[in-house]
């Protein structure tokens, strides 16, 4: 796999190691249209097949389905 889905996969595993980080530390999802979603609590991220992101967006109090090829960046908080 090369170019932007090596990419994605990449942003994919690091979302993944985050949430398993002890102790964990909160971060941000960046989107392509400019949102950053923040992940306070593992708890807010689901994802249930590879590929398949959810959110729950606390500022919005309702959970987001994310493209993974929006995602340009994962940042500590």
């Amino acid at each position: 796999m090369t170019g932007r889905n090596a990419d994605i996969r990449v942003l994919l595993e690091e979302i993944r190691k985050r949430l398993r980080d002890i102790p964990f530390r909160q971060f941000y999802v960046r989107l392509a249209d400019g949102r950053k979603i923040t992940v306070p609590h593992p708890d807010f991220v689901w994802m249930p097949a590879p590929g398949v992101l959810h959110v729950w967006v606390e500022e919005e109090k309702a959970s987001e389905h994310i493209n993974p090829l929006l995602i340009i960046g994962v940042e500590s908080h």
